[in-house]
């Protein structure tokens, strides 16, 4: 019985020893980068203590609006590619308000034309004119396509959406709307139906007219190569398409062709609407070729090809 309870005396110990062991491995300190120097020095936090914070939004907003920390963050400042938390804590931003703050915060030229704006009107309607609106409306046509020459400004991407579907229809006197599988266009009835991805859908009917064709995928999708995009990154799947064919395009094509064929009637399809680069489901480029292919298609049948640039112009480049 003595040697029983000895030995069982130093079983526990042993694993008693591991267990501290293990604990003290397991939370060992890696090494992390240290945060570049800056000469921007945040205001001292002088807003909400940060309970009360937590107590107002647990009580009066709305549970659908997410943290994205399971202790979030409260936000003080920020300056360029800095974040300051309520402690003073500095982060190196690189969600960027998903991906809207393309020149960083508070930049300071950003900062000074709105301080000027503000100082000289802020409101009065399109009722009435104002210098900054065709200023900016000249801009905006430089940076287009010559035939791309008129500008109808709206407060979203969801309202512009919505617009460029309602021109489309009363333009071609059609209902019909082809939208992609992965496609993200908005949040209003209309645009989550334009939308196909099960996270912005709700259990209520859709808007009428609207179907949806095969997303080309040459990452994940059943067809792909080596050199279906126009990116300088590829896939690594192998291909044997000869010189300036695309066998992904192709096949894709033919599912987009079926899918007008099988859904719109015979006089043709209103529009089709497409992101030139999908985001929100992940980045996906469509294989070469095919926005072309798809816009002579719609165009051929008197429809009308409507571009939701998200990813593209200025979010990764000029145009």
């Amino acid at each position: 019985m003595c040697k029983m309870k000895k030995l069982l005396g130093s079983i526990v110990s042993d694993w008693s020893r591991l267990q501290r062991q293990t604990y003290a491995t397991s939370f060992v300190t890696p090494d992390i980068p240290v945060l570049p120097s800056t000469d921007h020095i945040a205001r001292k936090y002088q807003g909400l203590d940060y309970d009360t914070v937590q107590r107002i939004k647990e009580a009066h907003v709305v549970p659908c609006i997410k943290s994205l920390n399971s202790k979030p963050l409260l936000i003080n400042e920020a300056h360029m590619q800095w974040l300051y938390d309520h402690t003073g804590k500095r982060y190196l931003d690189m969600f960027a308000g998903i991906v809207t703050v393309s020149v960083g915060h508070c930049h300071p030229r950003v900062t000074e034309a709105a301080k000027s704006q503000l100082d000289k009107l802020i409101h009065c309607s399109n009722l009435f004119q104002h210098s900054a609106m065709y200023e900016y409306t000249r801009k905006l046509v430089k940076t287009l396509p010559p035939h791309l020459n008129v500008i109808y400004l709206v407060n979203s991407g969801s309202e512009a959406n919505e617009l460029a579907i309602l021109l489309a229809r009363l333009y071609t006197k059609k209902q019909d709307v082809i939208a992609f599988n992965s496609a993200y266009h908005g949040g209003t009835h209309l645009t989550q139906t334009l939308t196909a991805l099960a996270t912005y859908k709700y259990p209520r009917n859709n808007a009428p007219g609207i179907h949806h064709a095969l997303m080309p995928d040459v990452y994940r999708g059943i067809w792909g190569g080596a050199r279906c995009r126009y990116s300088p990154i590829q896939t690594k799947r192998y291909c044997e398409c000869p010189p300036n064919q695309c066998d992904a395009t192709n096949k894709s094509y033919e599912q987009l062709v079926n899918a007008f064929q099988y859904n719109v009637p015979i006089t043709g399809a209103a529009a089709l609407i497409a992101e030139s680069i999908q985001g929100v489901a992940g980045v996906k480029e469509f294989p070469r070729y095919f926005l072309r292919k798809a816009y002579e298609m719609i165009k051929s049948t008197d429809g009308l090809f409507i571009s939701d640039e998200v990813r593209n112009i200025v979010r990764s480049g000029t145009r």
